[in-house]
């Protein structure tokens, strides 16, 4: 069995309070890796995958905070010792009011679909600052592990303008069925706007913006682990994501281990943005992504698709996007992948051993590279 090293050498940007990387990561992927911190202490320097310094030191703060274990009641009243059992009550009953941010805190264990699969979150945070957004975490750092079910799971947003914005998910392992009961379209965390049309074409409205998936290990969802559509300021940092778009017969669902598609921008005038609004508007960073494995024109590591926004008439999106810092390995498409995208930096990841799906129905197969895609930075990868 081939191993291969990675030394990382690069300073990530994205989020404050971050210091230096933790463990090896071995996931349960096809080849081990052994990912070396750089020599001399390297002050700054991270680790990809999910790390326990920005887990034990979040950017955000909790300052009001509700509770829920596997083994709890939705007629408790939400507190540590009487702890309620599922999100979508702790979503309906808690007040975002006041000093945030506003935390649900999950204990550890393991967690069925009803516990936490929900269709959009009725009510979010109001700020991209440390005290305003609404937290789902789990209190060890991936110590809740989440059985999904077919189709969405963690739907943050799933309409037009939708309510769940401002929102960031923290420390869990989400574990899909592979379309086990044969739905194809099976997303860890996702964001869209419903897949309305209208004059102006399909996927044609605004969904949310501000949404932050940290430090999770995110597997066996038939098409994606993370699909984040129809918004910006989507942020995907220090996940493992593996072992997504297999369903059955792996048949055309075209998902990735994370894709962005399509952006949409803000309505002008309607926000303002914070000084911890990143120059990059969204982004994806020290993410260990492999083994995306099926057939069809995706199963990519990451892929940017469509922000041009050719299918409707939204208009292109023009903010710069950054993918930094990230592994990128054995999977079945290419490594980190752009399809009619424009401004996006691809800067400092490590990409092997991707387009390894035979059946695969394009001739471009690089470890990273783009498809009718302007604006393009590609700076200090190793391929």
């Amino acid at each position: 069995m081939k191993k291969f090293s990675l030394i990382v050498t690069g300073i990530a940007i994205l989020l404050a309070g971050i210091g230096r990387g933790d463990a090896v990561m071995s996931p349960a992927v096809d080849v081990p890796i052994t990912i070396t911190p750089p020599s001399g202490g390297g002050a700054g320097a991270q680790l990809p995958g999910p790390s326990a310094t920005l887990f034990n030191n979040p950017y955000y703060t909790c300052n009001q905070n509700w509770y829920i274990a596997s083994n709890g009641s939705d007629s408790n009243s939400g507190t540590t010792g009487s702890r309620w059992l599922t999100l979508s009550h702790a979503l309906s009953t808690m007040t975002v009011t006041g000093t945030g941010s506003w935390c649900v805190n999950f204990a550890p264990g393991t967690y069925n679909p009803a516990s936490w699969v929900v269709a959009g979150f009725p009510k979010g945070g109001n700020a991209a600052t440390s005290a305003g957004y609404l937290v789902v975490r789990c209190e060890t750092l991936d110590g809740c592990v989440m059985n999904g079910q077919d189709g969405a799971n963690l739907a943050i947003s799933q309409s037009p303008n939708a309510a769940g914005k401002f929102v960031i998910v923290d420390g869990f392992e989400l574990v899909g069925t592979n379309g086990a009961s044969g739905n194809n379209f099976q997303q860890g965390v996702t964001t869209w706007d419903g897949g309305g049309s209208c004059s102006g074409g399909v996927d044609c409205v605004f969904s949310t913006h501000h949404i932050m998936v940290l430090n999770s290990i995110i597997h066996g969802f038939s098409q994606s682990g993370i699909q984040m559509n129809d918004g910006e300021y989507f942020y995907v940092s220090h996940n493992r994501i593996y072992g997504n778009s297999r369903n059955p017969g792996c048949s055309s669902t075209y998902g990735s281990g994370i894709s962005f598609a399509p952006y949409k921008q803000i309505t002008a005038g309607t926000y303002t943005p914070t000084a911890d609004d990143t120059n990059a508007n969204s982004n994806a960073a020290l993410n260990l992504i492999g083994a995306h494995s099926c057939s069809g024109s995706d199963s990519n590591g990451i892929i940017f698709d469509s922000t041009n926004n050719y299918y409707n008439s939204w208009g292109a999106y023009t903010p710069r996007s950054l993918a930094a810092f990230n592994v990128i390995f054995n999977n079945g498409g290419n490594g980190i992948w752009s399809t009619s995208s424009l401004n996006i930096t691809i800067a400092n990841n490590s990409c092997y051993n991707n387009a390894l799906q035979s059946t695969w129905n394009s001739t471009d197969r690089p470890c990273l590279g783009g498809n009718q895609t302007y604006g393009m930075y590609y700076e200090n990868n190793i391929a």
